[in-house]
């Protein structure tokens, strides 16, 4: 069997976490399977070496900031090799330009353009264990490049379809995908299963667990994906195409991004075209916009209140304000920090009246909603940051969630 295994940051934190992690990796081998590791940069690396290029300079980025942050992921690549190695265990670290994983080149965010399987292939045949450093790949100039925070998860999925691995195992400090954040809802209960596109929607609000690029990644190549807790390595949720739940929960979990903006512009002119003329502005200033609320034209005017991203609020502020002075619209305003609460799940698609159930239990605990946003396997809610934690907490109740595992059973 051909397995690839992802090791995220806190499981590689320390001596003692990387050698068992190598113990865990040299069990698989000995009984028989082909193992490709993939490693993030340990602890708090990343941020350290971050905050390192922050103190020479406060505008750090580009291709050298690039080559700074990868020196996290190939230090835990050799690191783990040597913790191999130890246990009599032939492992190679691979190098960035050794992989094969080339990008487009853009700095801090690349997209990977196309991988060459065979070092790795040759690394199998010659029955070592090879370790890959994830999160970088080179640029068409040769430059190392950084596919974005969380990344690895994504250098795991894509070797695993170019591999043809069996599974792809990701290794968490959870035991598994929880229906809440165990940090704000104590009584969070463990998922045994979640088909791709849960996933993804919990993954794009505010679940840590998996990036959804590589989620999305994973359905589009049918890569199957096991979600393990490190200190056993027990299987905790397998996220696939297929599920072998019969009686499907309408919400499976729930999840809280407190790392929204919102904006608003007031007093738009009505006419064709404004939106279309809005939106693109702020696509092709690489701004993700999430929820988007239009207002019923009054007098000749009308209002347009759509969310962000938090680290983005600056820029599309920035932005709102330069479209309004083209446009002739009235104000922009900017409520900087909100929270998103979703629940998610397939059921959903099938049963009346889980948006309405939300929106009871958000007013029973005296929470205004300030955004809504759906779609066939989602119901999402911006509320004020303050008011987040409460909200995860009271639509995890009212589902009942925290009583059995969330794949079966009544919801």
């Amino acid at each position: 069997m051909r397995v690839v295994q992802k090791y995220g940051g806190a499981s590689l934190a320390t001596g003692p976490l990387v050698r068992h992690a190598a113990e865990r990796v040299a069990r698989s081998h000995r009984a028989g399977d082909e193992v490709v590791v993939v490693v993030s940069a340990r602890g708090t690396a990343t941020d350290d070496l971050l905050a390192q290029a922050r103190e020479v300079s406060a505008g750090a980025g580009g291709g050298a900031l690039d080559l700074l942050l990868s020196t996290g992921e190939q230090a835990s690549a050799a690191l783990l090799a040597i913790a191999l190695e130890s246990l009599g265990v032939r492992a190679r670290a691979l190098g960035i330009h050794e992989i094969g994983l080339r990008s487009d080149g853009c700095s801090g965010g690349a997209q990977v353009e196309s991988l060459d399987p065979e070092p790795l292939r040759r690394c199998l045949a010659e029955g070592l264990v090879p370790v890959i450093p994830g999160f970088c790949a080179v640029a068409p100039d040769g430059a190392i490049t950084t596919l974005g925070r969380g990344a690895s998860d994504k250098t795991a999925v894509i070797l695993a379809h170019a591999l043809q691995a069996d599974r792809c195992e990701v290794y968490k400090d959870v035991p598994a995908v929880l229906t809440a954040d165990p940090r704000i809802v104590p009584e969070a209960a463990e998922v045994p299963e979640l088909n791709y596109d849960e996933m993804l929607e919990l993954s794009r609000t505010g679940a840590k667990v998996l990036q959804s690029d590589a989620v999305a990644l994973a359905k589009k190549y049918s890569v199957p994906i096991e979600v393990r807790a490190f200190s056993s390595g027990r299987a905790g949720t397998r996220i696939g195409a297929e599920l072998t739940g019969v009686d499907r929960a309408e919400v499976v979990a729930a999840s809280l991004s407190m790392e929204e903006s919102a904006i608003t512009i007031d007093g738009i002119p009505d006419r064709p075209g404004q939106l279309a003329r809005m939106f693109r502005t702020l696509a092709d200033g690489g701004l993700n916009v999430d929820t988007i609320i239009l207002g019923i034209p009054e007098a000749g005017r009308s209002q347009v209140c759509f969310s962000v991203p938090r680290e983005d609020c600056e820029r599309a502020r920035a932005a709102a304000e330069r479209l309004r002075i083209e446009i002739g619209a009235a104000r922009v305003r900017c409520e900087g920090a909100i929270a998103k609460v979703a629940v998610v799940g397939v059921g959903m698609q099938s049963r009346q009246g889980v948006a309405a159930r939300m929106f009871e239990a958000l007013s029973l605990a005296g929470i205004n909603i300030l955004m809504v946003s759906t779609s066939e396997i989602k119901v999402a809610c911006a509320v004020a940051e303050s008011d987040g934690p409460r909200a995860l907490r009271a639509v995890h109740a009212a589902f009942g969630l925290g009583r059995t595992p969330a794949a079966g059973g009544k919801g």
